[in-house]
């Protein structure tokens, strides 16, 4: 059997699984997807960790570059995670969704999140990612790097274009910034609902790049009463219907 073949294998159980209310038991346990990049790498193992201390249980999935370009060892040390699984080895549980509450995307790549967006699933992340909001479950991606390819902007107008217009397909499809999930311990267990959160945001300045990657499923953003709010962040939060309002 073929690694496509593997993969449609494993998508096709994931998809007949019901999509039942989360239980207050299970509410703590997330798969960690490893996409191939290392940018903003230690940072994020950090706020990882502090999750793990607030009682935040994990599994890892890494893609194939993900395991050629990050420490599957040193990560599993310092984040303890029940399983992890690989790409490059198929030879995955049947139920490996099971219990899982959500996904955290931490590294993201423009290639993971453009076929995201596309509904191209022709390897096993953008699959997975595909059926699990499909299936109803959150998912959290860090898209704050989407705009730069290691860690720089593109000079080509048109294709920072293109790249926004996949942030907002995103979130239309349910897929929501790895910031929001600061917030997911003191919301409803049940089903992990962040509607109404009004946390204010420290930033001194607020560009459009924050605008673009604000959660819609509140509809003002509030700012600190100091902060400093680009033309552009403006006009951005205009034609996306957000209200900026400083506290």
């Amino acid at each position: 059997m073929n690694r496509y073949n593997q993969t449609q294998k494993i998508m096709e159980h994931l998809i007949l699984k019901n999509n039942k209310n989360f239980s207050k038991e299970e509410n703590r346990h997330l798969m960690i997807v490893f996409t191939g990049t290392t940018t903003e790498q230690q940072e994020i193992v950090k706020q990882l960790e502090n999750l793990r201390s607030k009682g935040y249980s994990f599994d890892f999935i890494f893609s194939i570059h993900g395991e050629k370009l990050l420490n599957i060892d040193e990560l599993s040390r310092r984040l303890q995670p029940r399983k992890v699984y690989r790409e490059s080895n198929l030879s995955i549980e049947h139920s490996f969704m099971e219990g899982i509450e959500g996904v955290l995307v931490p590294l993201l790549t423009q290639n993971t999140a453009i076929k995201l967006s596309l509904g191209i699933q022709d390897q096993l992340i953008p699959k997975l990612l595909w059926e699990v909001l499909w299936m109803g479950k959150p998912i959290w991606m860090n898209l704050k790097g989407l705009l730069e390819y290691k860690g720089v902007t593109s000079s080509n107008l048109y294709m920072t274009e293109k790249l926004k217009l996949v942030l907002l397909e995103l979130e239309k499809m349910g897929v929501k910034p790895l910031d929001a999930f600061k917030d997911i311990g003191k919301s409803i267990p049940h089903h992990l609902d962040i509607k109404n959160k009004e946390t204010i945001i420290e930033q001194r300045v607020i560009t459009e790049r924050d605008v673009l990657t604000f959660d819609l499923s509140s509809v003002d953003m509030i700012v600190a009463s100091d902060a400093i709010i680009t033309p552009l962040a403006k006009d951005t939060a205009k034609a996306r219907g957000i209200r900026i309002i400083k506290a």
